[in-house]
């Protein structure tokens, strides 16, 4: 079959490659779209290390059609439209046990390098979901990070009336945005330097949208929260920058989450006194445990087409890194059929 490889650091391919073997709990998917993620970006640029050596696969927010299934398989059927978690885990393990199954202690063993940006992919049963009627594969491909958005709104217990503020209007941004109005958030304000972005957020219902580049993110945040801060902040944009000002814009009670992947070596000032005096509390997100059946029922409740600014076909699939270094682009989606 064919796949994008990553040959070395900032060195992709489409190789010609072996398709894994249907083992007894598998399930065997020809793909039909899969979404390029920030994270494969960070493992292509080399920000990000992922265990196993050169070449790699890559892609990861896949959908596609089952093609082949084990004989213990039951409940998934050939012709299905399905989605997969790229994770696999023991569920044995004391992390599995005690609600942690993103830690799970086999994590690495269990790791199959199976990617997204390929004709086919085979997965453990356990892996895989099937897509809801009337779904199509497009949005479909959005349940893995739909899933680790579910992830971070369960832990910022967001109530009706709460105000959010959410850096950066990437497709993680944006998802999380939906997720906050429908969780009861009743402002949400939105920092993002690019004007298309910007635009796309007040589309998709952000009741303030701020130029971090040309307006002063701090006063505009307390004079939308009338001098209050925030509630829940939430920094998706992975930028310096960002990461600074959002713990300026946090409020008495506050939670602020770091969401997106920074460089190993990043580090903010933070002052355990502001912290004291506000009862602050500062969480991030790795990804996403227990949230992928939620996320399925999620997918016809947001808007996630409206995120879609760039298709491209396998053969072209090292383009989308291209696309995606320009800065302008929201979610790319690579059409594997």
């Amino acid at each position: 079959m064919k796949a994008l490889m990553l040959k070395g650091i900032g060195d992709l391919a489409l190789m010609d490659v072996p398709v894994a073997t249907v083992g007894p709990r598998d399930v065997k998917i020809r793909v039909a779209e899969c979404g390029l993620c920030g994270t494969d970006h960070s493992v292509y640029a080399g920000t990000l290390v992922l265990p196993g050596d050169f070449p790699l696969y890559m892609g990861h927010e896949l959908s596609g059609i089952v093609e082949e299934v084990g004989p213990d398989v039951k409940d998934i059927a050939v012709g299905q439209l399905v989605v997969t978690n790229p994770v696999r885990y023991c569920g044995d393990c004391y992390r599995c046990r005690n609600g942690q199954q993103h830690y799970c202690e086999r994590l690495f063993e269990l790791w199959r390098p199976n990617g997204g940006f390929s004709e086919f992919v085979v997965a453990d049963r356990q892996q895989v979901f099937a897509v809801p009627d009337g779904i199509k594969p497009d949005v479909a491909a959005f349940a893995e990070p739909v899933s680790v958005c579910i992830h971070c709104i369960d832990m910022a217990d967001i109530k009706p009336g709460m105000s959010v503020a959410i850096a950066g209007a990437g497709p993680i941004g944006l998802i999380l945005m939906q997720l906050a109005r429908l969780s009861g958030a009743s402002l949400i304000f939105v920092t993002e330097p690019v004007a298309s972005k910007r635009k796309l957020a007040q589309k998709l219902g952000a009741d303030v949208v701020v130029d971090p580049t040309t307006e002063d993110v701090i006063a505009k945040a307390f004079e939308a929260t009338g001098y209050k801060g925030f509630d829940v902040v939430i920094e998706a944009s992975g930028n310096a920058a960002a990461a600074n000002q959002a713990l300026g814009i946090t409020g008495m009670k506050s939670t602020l989450f770091f969401f997106a992947v920074y460089p190993a070596d990043f580090t903010i000032p933070i002052s355990p006194f502001i912290m004291y005096t506000k009862e602050m509390t500062i969480k991030a997100v790795f990804f996403s445990p227990y949230t992928f059946p939620r996320a399925m029922n999620m997918l016809p409740k947001l808007d996630l087409v409206s995120l879609i600014s760039h298709r491209f076909i396998l053969a072209d699939a090292h383009k989308a890194f291209a696309a995606h270094e320009t800065g302008q682009a929201v979610k790319i989606m690579v059409n594997c059929t």
